[in-house]
């Protein structure tokens, strides 16, 4: 092969080889954070993405003691059990960016019945675990676990995020989680 078509072929290679790593590198930013609102409330913050058939859903779970692991070696870890104490799901709204204050029903969205989850408001304890998950048809599926304290510790206008595929959370500020989330979709 003569230089010039070297050149060109190591060019055209190189083109489709990052054009396919772009094309299949899934968004790492944060679609979902949570925070408090003025009155020191638990706000759910969503953006959510997709199409005019995307149907979104949050639920928040107070989860279980963390599992143990298996020391023995012969059999498998506890798993960690979660009690739903809300769930609401959505329509519409693709594009917007979401803050609901956890454990409410915002305009346009519905509560989904769950004979599991408790009537009334929720009764927050200091010492529990929370799960919060946003979950989007086509199946999207972020969560973010927090405590009180956690929230606690946030300085005002900081959220605790979802890292992005890999997992854990991250704290960031409410507006770096609005361009964040608005550059993903």
């Amino acid at each position: 092969m003569h230089a010039p078509a070297r050149a060109t072929a190591a060019l055209l290679a190189a083109a489709l080889a990052g054009g396919a790593l772009a094309g299949c590198s899934p968004p790492e930013e944060p679609l979902m954070a949570v925070g408090r609102d003025a009155g020191g409330r638990p706000v759910l913050h969503l953006r959510l993405c997709g199409d005019d058939r995307t149907v979104a859903k949050a639920s928040l779970m107070l989860r279980g003691p963390d599992p143990t692991p298996d020391i023995t070696g012969g059999g498998s870890a506890t798993a960690v059990a979660e009690v739903p104490l809300w769930r609401i799901w959505n329509a519409a709204g693709i594009g917007t960016t979401w803050a609901i204050e956890i454990g409410t029903t915002p305009a346009g969205w519905r509560e989904e019945p769950d004979p599991a989850v408790p009537p009334g408001p929720i009764a927050y304890t200091p010492a529990a675990r929370y799960r919060v998950i946003a979950l989007t048809s086509p199946p999207h599926i972020r969560s973010v676990t927090f405590t009180l304290a956690d929230l606690d510790g946030l300085e005002d206008g900081q959220v605790r995020g979802h890292r992005g595929h890999g997992g854990g959370e991250t704290t960031l500020t409410l507006q770096q989680f609005r361009e964040q989330a608005g550059d993903a979709c």
